[in-house]
């Protein structure tokens, strides 16, 4: 596993990024990495068909007349269903091209590289705050129902739901400002030491 490893830090001056001297052709000979574009050719057509399908139909459940009467509740689930279907393709779709057809889109320039794992992670992580909301708002409206009426308004879940949003942004923008593209064209965040295991598990899997 040495072998695979990026030159030490003391070997490379402070203007080179430990990436541009890591073995990228022995990862690519590795069998998890193998593993995982086997993955990533074959599970965005079955998530992306079956996400969108099913986030469909879970939108058309909530515009019934009975369910929307529910309020707040089927507006944060329609704002997930938005969402999961921006991640199912804005995300997944990456790593589909670049199994399928060697295009990794977020190597193609330096704002690509930025921004696509920024917006992508943060979407993701807004997702279960949403959820959580959710849960709590229909908890309240069981068992609290005067506290229900004045807490989760239309309007003020709105506004959760952007604070929320903002947060996690924020949280993440260490994205951008780190990321950057190789010398040789790879898309890392130049701050870490890397090894096979940090490349596989935080750059490299399906969930990417």
């Amino acid at each position: 596993m040495n072998e695979l490893n990026a030159t030490s830090n003391s070997s490379l001056s402070s203007d080179e990024y430990y990436y541009d001297a890591f073995d990228w052709d022995a990862v690519e000979e590795d069998a998890r990495y193998k593993m995982s574009e086997l993955l990533d050719q074959s599970s965005y057509p079955i998530t992306g068909i079956m996400g969108t399908f099913g986030n469909i139909l879970t939108v058309m459940v909530m515009l019934r007349s009975s369910y929307w009467n529910l309020g707040s509740t089927a507006m944060m689930i329609c704002v997930m269903v938005l969402m999961d279907l921006f991640s199912i393709h804005f995300g997944g779709i990456r790593g589909w091209l670049k199994a399928q057809f060697a295009i990794n889109l977020r190597s193609k320039h330096i704002l690509a590289c930025k921004l696509h794992m920024y917006i992508v992670f943060s979407t993701t992580y807004i997702k279960p705050g949403i959820l959580v909301l959710t849960v709590l708002e229909r908890c309240l409206a069981l068992y609290r129902p005067v506290q229900h009426r004045r807490w989760f308004t239309h309007k003020k879940c709105i506004i959760y739901m952007v604070v929320y949003g903002l947060i996690m942004y924020i949280f993440n923008i260490t994205y951008p400002i780190y990321n950057t593209i190789t010398d040789d064209g790879h898309c890392v965040d130049f701050t870490d030491n890397p090894t096979l295991e940090y490349y596989y598990l935080d750059i490299n899997t399906p969930l990417d």
